[in-house]
């Protein structure tokens, strides 16, 4: 993503110069409204609007719509990039992440995947343990043959850019198909991350649910409660859609 967008910020500029006066004055109005509501309350969440986010740049007259975006994505790129997200960046097989993993992967990124791992399948393990140590150096031993190629994952086939799992990014259907069969713990691993919902569809839906169970006569549910009580209520809805 951080390149991404840094190759994308020219594009976006010369988007602004185009269109500037029409489609993004309703951007305009909005960091106005954004500066003079700074004046009364600050932002106290790293998730707040988009406007909110580029407050503190809004003295600034020439940003540009490219900065924004840059902006943007720095002030929330913390929260983004956690241990599932850099595990599944480090074993996905679609081509392009597969090759920028392969080249900018360092340690922090396989402490990161250590501690993901841990907590997945090993959280009662003592970290001195003998059963820690053979799930790690299991688990990495067959990353090292993921990512050269070779064992199980020599099959040339697999790595086509024509496969329709690589060409949808379904890395978590190509694991199963040719990591879960051949290894100990890498190919369970890999489905697990790599399947993790990260789109905002889930999200919606949760907060659907919170709204139906969280009424004005229990506005006082803690934190716990509603995230239990939605999960429950969630997976009862779809096992009713499915029985239906």
């Amino acid at each position: 993503m951080d390149s991404t967008l840094a190759e994308s910020k020219l594009l976006h500029d010369e988007v602004e110069k185009q269109f500037k006066g029409t489609s993004w004055r309703t951007l305009d109005d909005t960091e106005k409204i954004a500066v003079l509501s700074d004046d009364e309350q600050s932002c106290e969440s790293d998730f707040d609007s988009v406007t909110c986010a580029c407050a503190e740049d809004d003295s600034d007259e020439a940003t540009t719509l490219g900065q924004k975006v840059l902006d943007i994505w720095n002030k929330r790129r913390n929260k983004l990039i956690n241990d599932f997200t850099i595990a599944g960046w480090m074993l996905s097989p679609v081509t392009e992440v597969f090759m920028d993993s392969q080249k900018n992967a360092d340690g922090k990124h396989r402490d990161a995947v250590d501690r993901i791992l841990k907590k997945m399948y090993a959280s009662n393990l003592a970290d001195d343990s003998d059963e820690l140590a053979s799930l790690f150096n299991d688990f990495w031993d067959e990353f090292e043959l993921f990512k050269s190629k070779t064992g199980p994952f020599q099959k040339m086939y697999i790595w086509k850019e024509s496969n329709p799992d690589l060409h949808h990014g379904r890395s978590y259907m190509w694991h199963k198909k040719n990591s879960l069969p051949f290894t100990k713990i890498f190919g369970k691993f890999a489905c697990r991350v790599c399947s993790k919902i990260v789109g905002m569809g889930s999200a919606e839906r949760n907060w659907g649910d919170v709204k139906h169970l969280k009424t004005d006569k229990r506005s006082h549910m803690s934190s716990d409660a509603v995230q239990k009580q939605a999960t429950i209520f969630g997976a009862s809805c779809m096992l009713n859609d499915r029985n239906e």
